[in-house]
Order: structure tokens, then sequence, then C-alpha cells
């Protein structure tokens, strides 16, 4: 479930628009039972509750893996049809990733990748930096991977989606191009560029 630990901190809300991203921490409860599923009695005893809660990077970082493996499984399936032979869903994927990060999706990610979540919100560099989860350390970095690899995911989207795309389709391919060369493309590697080491 979401969970603001912000609010359960009693800190003020992150400033901002990516303040939405900064503040959502998702808690993931887990309990173990005394028996086997499936089990034909009506009640188990509980052994053991545990409570998982991931961060706003790693919430970020899971949403970039998903996208991209999407974006991986549609660019593959879209490489080998016909010239002309790509139906609708293929441009609104690629489409819907260049819309949503133009109208500041990635942009939300910039303060994870460079850095200055540490200042804004101290419960998030504690998390990250917590001993006893070292992993957790590269967060930032593989978040700033994941979108450096989202970017040439789409450089090679878009380069076979122009010789596969519908004629029904060519309009909105050609705005698409557009954003993804005018405007996502240096947001991009700007926001890779700050990236932390």
């Amino acid at each position: 479930r979401p969970y603001n630990k912000r609010n359960q901190s009693g800190l003020k809300k992150t400033p901002g628009q990516a303040g939405e991203f900064l503040d959502l921490w998702v808690e993931t409860k887990y309990i173990r039972v005394g028996q086997n599923f499936p089990n034909t009695r009506r009640r188990a005893a509980v052994v053991e509750k545990r409570n998982v809660y991931k961060n706003p990077i790693e919430m970020a970082l899971a949403s970039m893996l998903a996208k991209n493996a999407e974006l991986v499984k549609k660019i593959d399936e879209m490489e080998l049809l016909r010239d002309g032979g790509a139906d609708q869903s293929y441009t609104m994927t690629l489409n819907g990733v260049v819309d949503a990060a133009v109208n500041g999706g990635v942009e939300n990610y910039r303060t994870m990748i460079n850095g200055k979540f540490r200042e804004e919100n101290p419960e998030i560099a504690e998390d990250v930096d917590n001993p006893a989860r070292p992993d957790k350390r590269t967060l930032p970095s593989r978040l700033a991977e994941s979108v450096t690899a989202q970017l040439k995911l789409l450089e090679r989207g878009i380069s076979i989606h122009k010789t596969k795309v519908s004629e029904a389709m060519a309009p909105l391919a050609e705005v698409m191009e557009n954003n993804f060369y005018t405007k996502l493309v240096p947001q991009l590697e700007e926001i890779i560029a700050s990236a932390v080491e």
C-alpha cells in the first residue's frame, strides 16, 4: 500500500512537483502462518508478521525497469514486421513513453539521480545509506542507468518505427519523433549528466 513516511514522521510534505514521487513509499505486509496453503482449516495461527518498506527510489527504479522491459518486447516484435505493418499498439507504446517523459515523467526522478534527495528527504538518504542493506547504496546510479537504457531503447524504437509505422499513425509518429529529438533527448541527457557517482 502507498505509505507517506514524511507524514508518519511529522515532517512537512516535500515541495514541488517531484515531491509527490519523493514522498511515495510502499509498504508490503508479510504474514507467515503455521500451515501450508491450500488448507481445509478455516483459521491458521500467525507465526510471523513483517513489514517491508520500499523507498521512492526503489519504486522509480522498478517502474523504469518494467517500462524498459515492455519497450524491449515491443521493439523486438516491431522489428520483425513488414514495412508499414506496425499497428497502433506499437505507436502508442512508444508515444506513451515519449509523451510522459516530455510532460515531466522522468524529470520527477532528477533529484533521485543527482543526489539532492539527501538534503530534501533525509529519510530516503537514511534508508539508502543503511549499513544493513549495502545493495541500496547503488539505487541512484542504477536509476540513472535505467534512464540511459530507456533513451537508447527509444532511439532504437523510433528509428525502427519510422519504416514500420502504418499510414494512419504517420502523423502521430511524426509529432512523437519531433518531441523525442527536440525535447526529450536534451532533457534526458541533462538528467543523466547530473548523476552523482
